[in-house]
């Protein structure tokens, strides 16, 4: 993989002419002392350099194969502060559409995953409870003003909450907890 501190002199180069000893870059101009070997001594829409970077963009995403959803996505942030020469020369369009690749990706491995921390065969259990409050009877009257897991069950849900297994009250109530430890109160 290229890197931007990696001498590279595989330009197409030619001579600059007029009695100078030197080369310049075939496709930028730019000659080769000013370049000094680096891949952003070249002007930014340099072919060249353009299609180096875009190389080297490529090779990093395909190092993120066989990574979990999760991980991709972390990847994918690490690399998102690009140059704004990336983003003239069109890198951050693949890297956008790997953000969203990632984060469909995240989800649905998380909607795949859902409930999994409950047991199956939970109801018939002894009830259990979030934040100290029994799933099977909240006594959603007694509800505190804030933190309080029950101030985020619909008025709907709490129609129907005698009707709901225990592992669905569970799975509610965990849910309608991290809604409640989100509250952010000045």
């Amino acid at each position: 993989m290229s890197t931007q501190n990696e001498y590279r002199a595989d330009y197409p180069r030619s001579p600059i002419g007029d009695g100078n000893p030197y080369y310049r870059c075939a496709c930028c101009g730019k000659s080769d002392p000013q370049i000094n070997g680096r891949i952003d001594g070249h002007y930014e829409d340099c072919e060249w350099r353009v299609k180096q970077e875009r190389s080297a963009f490529m090779d990093a995403r395909s190092v993120n194969t066989g990574r979990t959803p999760e991980q991709r996505a972390r990847d994918i942030m690490d690399q998102a502060c690009l140059s704004e020469n990336y983003v003239r020369n069109g890198v951050d369009a693949a890297l956008r559409k790997d953000i969203a690749d990632a984060i469909r990706d995240a989800v649905a491995e998380a909607r795949r995953n859902m409930g999994q921390g409950i047991p199956e065969d939970i109801d018939g259990a002894e009830p259990p409870s979030v934040m100290g409050i029994p799933v099977d009877d909240p006594k959603w009257d007694e509800a505190g003003k804030t933190h309080d897991w029950r101030n985020h069950v619909g008025d709907n849900v709490k129609a129907l909450w005698s009707t709901l297994t225990t592992a669905q009250r569970l799975a509610i109530a965990l849910d309608a907890e991290s809604d409640a430890d989100c509250e952010n109160w000045d």
